[in-house]
């Protein structure tokens, strides 16, 4: 092993690891309080109603931050809690986790015309689906579901929406599909009862998931 690297790796143990683990040099332990300070005080951000401090502190020590960016470190603590801490609210980790990861995505332009049948559907490039077992907010009423998590174009705040029907048309294993051919896959899978009412729940969800930002429209 080089120097350099050996010299990563001491860093690493003593800023990361646990405290019945770790090495203890005088002089560093201010050092490493201020990277962990940061590093919790996002965290509790992030995950204001599923923050768990000593299973951050296992996370850091496990899977040390590989990434220079605070928010892609944060990130990983959700999945990571999920994996490892069984008596923590799994779907409020994930459901949490999207809306921080959303938060800073790109949001590149994205040109499309008005809904088509016919077109390729144009999605939000910030959603992010979220399949969950429990009630995260207060306007779900069912469970499981899925929650359509989201941004507008000109607004960093985060979104999300429960459409049950476009939920399951996104799902679609083949997205290069025109919406028509989509749709046919839907009500294949029981997504609705194919007949005139199924058809107009869908068109009528279709109609708000492009109101509210989700769908931008079919490819022009």
């Amino acid at each position: 092993m080089s120097t350099l690297a050996a010299y990563q790796r001491a860093m690493v143990s003593l800023a990361f690891a646990e405290d019945d683990t770790r090495p203890h040099i005088p002089g560093f332990e201010l050092y490493r309080d201020m990277i962990r300070a940061r590093l919790f005080d996002m965290a509790r951000i992030a995950y204001t109603r599923s923050f768990d401090a000593a299973c951050f502190a296992r996370y850091l020590a496990d899977e040390p931050p590989a990434s220079p960016f605070i928010r892609e470190v944060v990130a990983g603590y959700g999945p990571y809690a999920e994996r490892t801490s069984a008596g923590l609210p799994r779907s409020l980790l994930r459901f949490e986790t999207a809306k921080w990861q959303v938060a800073s995505l790109p949001y590149p332009v994205q040109e499309a015309g008005e809904l088509d049948f016919e077109g390729v559907l144009v999605v939000n490039p910030t959603l992010v689906c979220v399949s969950l077992e429990h009630v995260v907010t207060e306007d779900d009423r069912a469970e499981p579901h899925t929650l359509l998590v989201y941004r507008r174009p000109d607004d960093h705040g985060v979104l999300w929406s429960r459409l049950p029907r476009v939920a399951t048309l996104l799902a679609d294993e083949a997205p290069a599909r025109v919406l028509s051919e989509r749709v046919a896959g839907f009500f294949a899978r029981g997504g609705d009862t194919p007949d005139e009412a199924g058809l107009t729940r869908l068109a009528d969800e279709l109609t708000l998931a492009v109101e509210r930002g989700i769908l931008l429209g079919t490819a022009l």
